[in-house]
């Protein structure tokens, strides 16, 4: 989501900040120190305000610790100081691509599949896996391979719903 709040904020603050350049125009190098302050200054308050939707979780790390967990809503971070890794609290559909399994009758079969999956804890996906949406991924292709491995090919063709439970 694009965060519009910290664009308002600096064009807002960006206007008083023309108004003294413009008191100081009789000293054109003090109107400019100051305009160019004040944009800096405007740019540093802009870019502490954060905004996360409410499908949104910003994990945000304060020197590389873990500070905790923010959102949904606007908040606030230091900036140069703290990172924010935003992540996605929906549920999201990944398809598993069609791959070749043998099943317990030695039969070869092609599945694919759908994993749906969501994100409960933003802070244990983001400190505790590299890669959490490609952890979960193999998971499933693995889980996938093996439930169908352990089954006859007249057990896979009629027991769909024993296989999702299984999964």
């Amino acid at each position: 989501m694009v965060n519009y709040v910290s664009a308002i904020v600096f064009v807002f603050l960006l206007g008083p900040g023309i108004l003294v350049a413009r008191a100081l125009g009789g000293h054109p190098p003090y109107a400019a120190f100051a305009l160019v302050v004040w944009v800096l200054l405007d740019l540093f308050v802009a870019s502490a305000i954060r905004l996360a939707a409410e499908w949104e979780r910003a994990v945000i790390f304060r020197l590389g610790k873990l500070s905790g967990v923010k959102g949904p809503g606007l908040f606030l971070v230091i900036p140069l100081v703290d990172w924010v890794r935003m992540i996605d609290t929906r549920v999201q559909a990944q398809e598993i691509s069609r791959q070749q399994v043998i099943t317990k009758d030695n039969v070869p079969v092609s599945i694919d599949g759908v994993l749906f999956f969501r994100v409960a804890e933003a802070a244990l996906a983001v400190t505790r896996v590299q890669d959490f949406r490609f952890a979960v991924f193999q998971y499933a292709r693995t889980s996938l391979r093996d439930v169908v491995g352990q089954m006859t090919l007249d057990e896979l063709l009629s027991e769909r719903e024993q296989i999702e439970a299984t999964i």
